[in-house]
């Protein structure tokens, strides 16, 4: 056992650094704008990372030591007031922002709601606009005194581009369309939030204002690639002709391959 720097316990509890990397990702099929957002997702949590107290990978065992738990999520509201206290001492939206990165990387804490933010930040940095910060919600659908929303407690970055919105999660650790990355909030992470088996409840994914996203409003696109360039991702590649015929080469010479192992 391992003297956990966090909690202060000795504890076989695996707590992970965030995302939930239990099933990897796969690009094949994706466009460059969900593969981009992915990028994001990624990014952030390779240049921030933090515990989250409400990503803890051995569920099983949580009944038993509460206290671990506990701990840490005092451990992340502390750095919550940290944040708040500080960024009433600073001066325009973007000075306050940057306290709230210096200090997560201080902590190395947060939860969902702190990766939406940095999620954020970066695609401001990549020149990606239209975000905003949302919730998870149910919506119940019954009689008409009985139709209500239901949140779940999930905060995820939401970007509106148009014809297609899309969500980037780096608490979860993936990005995709709306429709689907409501599936995969029912299916693959539904262990995480409380969904009810009525096919006729709905789950949306509302923007909710919020005084982070008046800050981020109020910073201009030099000065969020002067103040993070951590963050800048490089520009997509654009395959030139040699690099197609090299691929479609590549591509046959694997399909005779495979035909002669069969």
């Amino acid at each position: 056992m391992a003297k956990n720097i966090f909690t202060g316990f000795y504890t076989d509890m695996i707590v992970n650094f965030t995302p939930n990397t239990s099933q990897q990702n796969t690009f094949t099929s994706r466009d460059k704008v969900i593969r981009r957002a992915d990028d994001i997702a990624r990014l952030v949590n390779r240049k921030y990372t933090r515990i989250s107290c409400s990503n803890i990978g051995d569920f099983t065992n949580i009944v038993k030591r509460p206290e671990v738990y506990n701990r840490l999520a005092s451990y992340i509201n502390k750095m919550r007031n940290v944040i708040s206290m500080k960024t009433i001492k600073a001066g325009d939206g973007l000075s306050k922002i940057k306290v709230f990165t210096d200090t997560l990387s201080e902590y190395k804490v947060g939860n969902c709601n702190e990766a939406a933010k940095l999620a954020y930040i970066a695609a401001e940095t990549n020149n990606i606009h239209g975000a905003q910060l949302a919730t998870l919600e149910t919506f119940i659908d019954g009689e008409p005194d009985k139709v209500r929303l239901i949140s779940q407690d999930h905060v995820v970055l939401r970007v509106d581009n148009g014809k297609k919105p899309y969500v980037i999660d780096p608490w979860l650790g993936f990005a995709d369309y709306i429709p689907q990355a409501i599936q995969r909030y029912k299916n693959e992470f539904g262990y995480h939030f409380h969904f009810s088996t009525n096919p006729d409840d709905k789950v949306l994914i509302y923007p909710r204002a919020a005084q982070f996203d008046l800050m981020a409003h109020s910073v201009d696109q030099e000065d969020w690639v002067k103040t993070f360039p951590e963050l800048i991702l490089p520009e997509p590649q654009k395959h030139g002709f040699e690099s197609k015929v090299k691929r479609v080469c590549k591509n046959i010479k694997m399909f005779f391959k495979n035909i002669l192992q069969k």
